[in-house]
């Protein structure tokens, strides 16, 4: 018995799992680069669709709106960030010293890219609509950042530290950190002190206000 003939599909062949993947991820760079050129503001699905070379409806098939491209961003960033972080302690002996290089790595990277300070700490994250969620809340962020309350913490069962807040101190610390960071980034053309100065002192003085008497 013969088969009856196959039908002649119409239009674009579907993509395969990994041209999808490619697809996405050019969608991103793209969209990464016109945001640090241009602004947030100033980009639109449009622009990212025109730069990648794809015809303005493809971005919909993988992102609801640029916010959401910029949110896949913004984790490609907080994951390399925490990877370090946590390479820079793994081996570290002591509670403190722990927490110090922790914070030091921290610091570094975001020197080492100002581009994406400015595009995580300078873009507001916005709620699309129904059932729509901030990036902490969609992607996790908050939980990578309880690290810091952990460290803390076993510096204060070690009685390094005195009794305390362990997530209190984690904030201090990491706000007191981006006021530095943020001045040096965003405003660098005040003569600030150099960084390992400002980061040396904030670190001691914040350090020696939570030391166990």
């Amino acid at each position: 018995m013969s088969l009856p003939p196959q039908k002649r599909r119409i239009g674009r062949p579907s993509l395969g799992q990994q041209e999808q993947m490619e697809t996405r991820r050019q969608i991103i760079e793209t969209a990464k680069a016109l945001f640090s050129e241009q602004g947030i503001e100033s980009v639109s699905m449009r622009k990212i669709a025109a730069k990648a070379g794809f015809s303005q409806r493809l971005p919909y098939l993988y992102f609801e709106n640029k916010q959401s491209i910029l949110r896949y961003i913004w984790e490609d960033f907080f994951v390399a960030l925490f990877s370090e972080c946590h390479s820079a302690i793994a081996g570290v002996k002591g509670s403190v010293k722990r927490l110090d290089v922790f914070l030091r790595a921290y610091v570094c990277y975001w020197f080492a890219h100002p581009d994406q300070y400015e595009l995580v700490f300078l873009g507001k994250d916005q709620i699309g609509g129904t059932g729509d969620q901030y990036y902490v809340e969609e992607f996790g962020v908050v939980g990578r950042y309880d690290v810091l309350a952990d460290l803390v913490k076993a510096c204060i069962d070690d009685g390094e530290f005195k009794l305390g807040d362990a997530e209190l101190y984690g904030q201090v610390l990491i706000s007191s950190l981006h006021g530095i960071l943020h001045g040096l980034i965003v405003v660098s053309e005040y003569p600030w002190k150099p960084k390992n100065e400002l980061v040396d002192m904030t670190l001691d003085v914040i350090f020696r206000g939570m030391k166990a008497e």
